[in-house]
């Protein structure tokens, strides 16, 4: 209930006005994005989908295959958004975590320091080369992992199952860094990363299927900077607090 709490109340702050440019951005940027997608990819590979198909099903590759690729052609009104998906939605998903991470993130942090974090000071030692990595090398695996995944799609659930998987694991991944490398000591960033792995598994979840409804998808790249942001900032302020009720150690 946490979570779902913290993923309500970050999509309140981000109809703020503050944050309505970036909102608008991210629309434009999806909307070019999808539309030259649609434009470039659905009709060529559309037609190299189906003529595979149809050539597995008059082929000798086996009763399998071939009951497979007839059922697919019956229902390719269906078939073909699949393929759109699956070969669109990783590139849009990466490019909205990184967007969310190198345009939002800095922009939310400023907004909860201002406010209800105003106490938590910001002891931060990495660099910004090191985000732009971090994001790009989790954006790269993220690729690689759903290509290599597709083959799998074809057992009943997993076409679902495994996009959010991937997705989440990727906003776990690239928004965890950029919180608390901004606020946090490395000392304080390997502690955070170990502790409440089911909460951070729960926001990411959270936010990759609120992102798969059309309205709120708008929203979520800096629904998802406020979500991560909030938690990690909690989470240091009480580690912090934590801290200084520990007794001094005594040295023999």
């Amino acid at each position: 209930m946490e979570g779902l709490s913290i993923v309500l109340r970050s999509c309140l702050d981000a109809l703020r006005p503050r944050f309505l440019g970036l909102t608008l951005l991210a629309l434009f940027a999806s909307c070019v994005l999808l539309g030259a997608g649609v434009v470039l990819l659905l009709n060529p590979l559309g037609q190299w989908a189906l003529d595979g198909l149809a050539s597995i099903e008059q082929g000798q590759l086996g009763a399998v295959l071939q009951t497979i690729a007839s059922w697919l052609l019956a229902l390719k009104v269906l078939f073909l958004p699949m393929l759109l998906f699956g070969v669109l939605w990783p590139v849009v998903a990466a490019l909205a975590v990184l967007f969310a991470g190198f345009f939002a993130m800095p922009r939310v942090l400023k907004f909860l320091a201002q406010g209800e974090f105003a106490d938590v000071q910001w002891r931060g030692q990495t660099h910004w080369w090191q985000s732009v990595w971090v994001g790009l090398k989790a954006s790269l695996v993220y690729v690689a992992l759903w290509v290599l995944s597709i083959p799998l799609w074809l057992i009943p659930g997993l076409f679902v199952i495994i996009p959010v998987l991937l997705t989440a694991h990727l906003l776990i991944k690239v928004m965890s860094f950029d919180v608390l490398s901004e606020v946090a000591t490395p000392e304080e960033m390997r502690v955070l990363l170990k502790q409440n792995k089911a909460t951070l598994w729960s926001l990411g979840l959270i936010c990759t299927v609120f992102s798969l409804v059309p309205p709120v998808l708008l929203l979520m790249p800096v629904v998802c900077a406020l979500v991560f942001a909030r938690h990690y900032l909690l989470s240091l302020r009480q580690l912090r607090a934590a801290a200084l009720l520990q007794p001094p150690k005594v040295w023999g």
